[in-house]
Formats: structure tokens, C-alpha cells, sequence
């Protein structure tokens, strides 16, 4: 279970639904008092913000298929750049473009978690690296 989903559990449990068979809890509950909704809220708040704060951002030594990848990032990082008249590091860094050959964001929420990707980031470049992760991951 990731720590996302223990978010979603506390938010249902506020909520005083249950969160394995989506049954409402009965108003003698201990989830429908106050305090304890409350509770549950503010450490829901709590580890999601803990969530997007946690970075993949640890050393790593990067193989062969993973540098390949690296390159062919920044390549599609110069290519960008030029077609848009955009500086590289506005972007993404050299070391963004190293963690995400190392660890190979699937989908947004993956991407997000990579140092010095946001939500913006995300948005408006995530299609494109997943075509190129996606183009070496076949092409292995």
C-alpha cells in the first residue's frame, strides 16, 4: 500500500465511509464524531503533503541502457529547445534528466516525484518523455 492510497483510507474515514465496502458508517461510529474526523483530515493533509515533497532525488549509478536513455532525453530536451527558443535548464536539468533515465516515470504521479519536476513540469512535458522512455523501452 502506498501513501497515497493510506490518504484516500483517512479521507474515507472522515468522511464516515468505510472504506473497504464503501458502506456509510452508522451515526454511533467513532469516524462520525467531530474530533476524530478532524484528526483524520489533518494527517491526510499531513502525509499528502509529505507525499509530494518525497523526491526521487538519492545518488544512483546509471547503466548502459539507462545512459542511452539519458542521451536520447536530452536530445529531445535540445530539439525542444530550439523549436521553442527555451533555455535547456528551464526545462529540465541535467540531473532531472538523470533520475527519470533512472527511474522511468510511467505516468504523471511518477514523473512528480522526480527532483525538480512540478505539477507544471509535468503537464507540459510529461507526453513527450513518456514517448521517449516508451521508444527505448521498446527498443531494447
Amino acid at each position: 500500500m502506498n501513501n497515497n492510497q493510506v490518504v484516500q483510507i483517512m479521507i474515507a474515514l472522515s468522511d464516515g465511509i468505510n472504506p473497504m465496502t464503501g458502506e456509510v458508517y452508522g451515526k454511533d461510529s467513532p469516524y462520525r464524531d467531530k474530533d476524530i474526523s478532524a484528526a483524520l483530515i489533518f494527517a491526510a493533509d499531513t502525509l499528502s503533503k509529505q507525499v509530494k515533497v518525497t523526491k526521487y532525488d538519492e545518488p544512483m549509478q546509471l547503466t548502459i541502457e539507462d545512459e542511452i536513455l539519458y542521451e536520447m532525453l536530452r536530445s529531445w530536451r535540445l530539439r525542444y529547445s530550439k523549436r521553442y527558443d527555451m533555455r535547456l535548464y528551464h526545462i529540465f536539468s541535467n540531473e532531472s534528466l538523470r533520475l527519470i533515465s533512472f527511474y522511468k516515470p510511467k505516468d504523471q504521479e511518477q514523473l512528480m516525484k522526480i527532483k525538480g519536476v512540478g505539477t507544471k513540469k509535468a503537464t507540459k512535458y510529461g507526453d513527450d518523455l513518456f514517448e521517449v522512455i516508451n521508444a527505448r523501452r521498446h527498443a531494447v
